[in-house]
C-alpha cells in the first residue's frame, strides 16, 4: 500500500484529492493543502516519523504545482 495515497482514498475508483481539485476553488484547495502540510510536519516526531514528512512533501508538491499552474 502506498502510504501517501492509501487505497481508502480511492473508494469506487474515485481519487478523493483529485475530486476535491475539480470541485473546490483555488483558495479552498490552497487551504486544504497548507493545513495538511502543517499537520504532518508538526506531528511527525510524535506519530509516524519520516512517513509523515513524506506526506507533507506530497502536499507541498501539489501546492507548488497548483501555484505554478496559476502563475503561467
Amino acid at each position: 500500500m502506498n502510504t501517501i495515497k492509501p487505497n481508502y482514498y480511492h473508494k469506487g475508483g474515485i481519487d478523493v484529492i483529485g475530486f476535491m481539485g475539480t470541485k473546490a476553488n483555488k483558495d479552498e484547495q490552497v487551504g486544504f493543502l497548507r493545513w495538511n502540510i502543517i499537520k504532518y510536519v508538526t506531528r511527525y516526531r510524535e506519530k509516524n516519523g519520516v512517513e509523515d514528512l513524506k506526506k507533507a512533501d506530497y502536499y507541498l508538491q501539489r501546492l507548488i504545482e497548483l501555484e505554478r499552474k496559476t502563475n503561467e
